[in-house]
Formats: structure tokens, C-alpha cells, sequence
């Protein structure tokens, strides 16, 4: 019995054995990952966010503060550091973390990268990586938007992020499709126009309701008592249903 229960005993210590060597040989393996993210970023030598530089006395590092600076106190929280010595969290991270959620909200799919700068590069979305300060695209050449301060601005250049995310949202169908905005220059409001064609070779243009529908209600504020966006032939989905699915026939349309 005795036997049996060394051997017992014995198992379960090299069970525990393996256990820790397995959660140091984890534990290794995504400090290392974390490093090598880190490695891959670029490195900021400049506090972002319009935070204010200090130097921490614990450390040595330098520190970006989140409120006024005097001397090497910061009166707030300091946010990020630009040293290694600190537990703060790299400022490449906070300010990549920082990017990521305002691209969700304000780039087009095909124009990732969000980045804003205060030296006087608008702030915008692109398709290119950005380069080493965080502040602009890496290839100027590649596609961009800007985003602009007034929302008027927004509304009224095609060039805005605003307008390129909703043309970006538009579907394409048919053959041989194509979109565009156009902007109107008398309610400064851009419309998503598609262009596409059906089986039959014939060719067909229509417009994104929500754009369009913004457009009138500026343009036209009384439209609902005359026109219907659901039937009218000018909408994409009404145009798609007729000349491409073929679910809905003209003569349930309108003007």
C-alpha cells in the first residue's frame, strides 16, 4: 500500500513538474510576442495626443502627461512613456490603440489607417502604412481622405472621409458596375451614384437612397408627399429588384 502510494505521489509531482515548466515556456513564449510587436511598430520619440513630455525621477524615462508639466510633475496622469524602464504602456501602443478605434467609426474599408496630426497635416484615413512619427501616410500616392473639423466641410468635399466611407458602403451590381459621388453644390451634400448594366446589355443609373434622401431633405423638404423611396425607379435597390433580380416589374415602380 505504501508503494502504491509513493507512486502515487510521485506521478502527481511530475504532473506538477510539467505543469510549470509548460506555463514558464507560455509565459516566455508571449513576452516574446509582445516584444516583437512592440520591435515592428514604429517608435515614437515624440509624446502624442497633444500630451506634454516630462522625465520621470524613478526611472529616467520620459513620460507624456496627460495635464500641465511643471518641472518633472506632472499634474495629471501621465499616459504613456517613451522609454522602457517604466510600466506605463508604450506610447506606439496607446496611440495605435487610440487610431484603430477612430478608424472604426470614420475610415472607408478600403482606407484603414487613421492618423491625425497637429503641425498642420489634416487628419485622415489611408490605405498606405504610416510612417515612422504616426502623423501622415507612408506613400502619399496611395489612396486617402481627409477628415475635416467642420461638418459642413465633410458634407460638402468628395474628398472627405465621411463621403468616401459612404461610397465605400454602397453595393455594386449588375455588370460591369461602377460608383461615384457627386457632390450638389446648392444643399452641399454629396449623392452615391451607381452605373451598371443588366442581361440584356442595357445600361441603368440610380442612386444610394440615404445619400439621396439627405439630398432632398435639404433640397426638398416636402418630398414625401410626392415621391416614394421604396418604389421610385431612380433608387438603387428599386433598379436592382427590376433590371437585375428581376423580383419587381416596371410597372410597380415610379418616376
Amino acid at each position: 500500500m505504501a508503494a502504491i502510494h509513493l507512486s502515487s505521489l510521485a506521478i502527481l509531482l511530475g504532473c506538477l513538474v510539467v505543469a510549470t515548466i509548460v506555463i514558464l515556456i507560455a509565459d516566455r513564449y508571449n513576452t516574446e510576442m509582445i516584444r516583437e510587436t512592440f520591435a515592428n511598430m514604429p517608435a515614437l520619440t515624440f509624446c502624442p495626443m497633444q500630451t506634454k513630455p516630462f522625465s520621470d525621477p524613478k526611472t529616467g524615462d520620459t513620460q507624456c502627461c496627460d495635464g500641465a508639466v511643471s518641472g518633472n510633475v506632472c499634474s495629471a496622469k501621465p499616459l504613456c512613456t517613451l522609454g522602457s524602464k517604466s510600466n506605463l504602456a508604450p506610447c506606439t501602443q496607446v496611440l495605435t490603440d487610440y487610431y484603430k478605434l477612430k478608424a472604426k467609426d470614420m475610415c472607408p474599408a478600403g482606407m484603414p489607417n487613421y492618423y491625425e496630426n497637429t503641425q498642420g497635416t489634416p487628419t485622415g484615413c489611408t490605405a498606405s502604412a504610416l510612417d515612422a512619427s504616426m502623423t501622415r501616410p507612408q506613400q502619399p500616392s496611395q489612396p486617402s481622405c481627409t477628415i475635416y473639423a467642420k461638418q459642413s466641410d465633410n458634407q460638402k468635399n468628395a474628398n472627405s472621409c465621411m463621403n468616401q466611407r459612404m461610397l465605400d458602403q454602397t453595393a455594386c451590381f449588375g455588370q460591369g458596375c461602377s460608383k461615384s459621388i457627386t457632390i450638389q453644390p446648392s444643399v452641399g451634400l454629396g449623392i452615391v451614384t451607381v452605373d451598371f448594366g443588366d442581361k440584356d446589355g442595357h445600361r441603368h443609373t440610380c442612386y444610394d437612397p440615404t445619400s439621396y434622401v439627405a439630398y432632398l431633405n435639404v433640397a426638398k423638404p416636402d418630398w414625401k408627399a410626392s415621391f416614394d423611396v421604396t418604389k421610385s425607379i431612380k433608387m438603387c435597390p428599386v433598379a436592382k429588384a427590376v433590371f437585375v433580380d428581376r423580383t419587381m416589374e416596371m410597372k410597380d415602380t415610379q418616376a
